[in-house]
């Protein structure tokens, strides 16, 4: 994997994963920070090129739902579910840093994220043998970034396994799933 001509895209593993706070599973809230690579998509629900004419720091959140989540990783690229891409044009823009969806900036304990980034989607790729039938196979797909976020705290790439990582099986073992419900 090393060897891969894109494996320098991956970051280094002492700058992505970090995980800020222990992690809460059972369908508990996170505390602010603790799964910095979570990203929200943004659908137009109407006009999706009306609304790309708009733009980004113009489009009001009721313009737009966020039906599913990604994961940030690296300074292009947001890893999601290929069903979420059935309508690539709908797709307006990925959101990293949102904690509290109803706040921006987010604050807990009187420390505050900086505001959240909204970045717009400029290419949906899926995997070639994806499938949408009932067993959803390769249901995978990445989004290209316009540009890079700014990287924080707040947010920042989660780790893709590689090296022996990439040989072990996981099957069985308990995972961590983040999103907004």
């Amino acid at each position: 994997p090393e060897q891969h001509e894109n494996y320098k895209l991956l970051p280094p593993k002492d700058k992505c994963g970090i995980v800020t706070e222990q992690r809460i599973i059972g369908g508990y809230q996170t505390e602010l920070g603790q799964i910095p690579w979570i990203a929200r998509i943004a659908f137009a629900r109407a006009r999706p090129k009306t609304l790309r004419k708009i733009g980004m720091g113009k489009i009001s959140d009721n313009l737009v739902s966020f039906g599913c989540g990604g994961s940030l990783i690296n300074k292009y690229y947001v890893l999601t579910a290929a069903h979420c891409t059935s309508k690539p044009d709908d797709i307006l823009f990925v959101r990293l840093g949102e904690w509290d969806t109803n706040t921006d900036p987010d604050c807990m304990n009187g420390v505050c994220a900086p505001k959240v980034q909204d970045i717009k989607v400029v290419d949906v790729i899926r995997h070639k043998f994806f499938s949408s039938d009932e067993h959803m196979k390769n249901d995978i797909a990445l989004l290209r970034l316009e540009q890079p976020p700014i990287l924080s705290r707040y947010v920042q790439p989660v780790c893709l396994p590689y090296g022996a990582a990439m040989s072990l099986d996981f099957t069985g073992n308990d995972t961590i799933v983040a999103g907004w419900g």
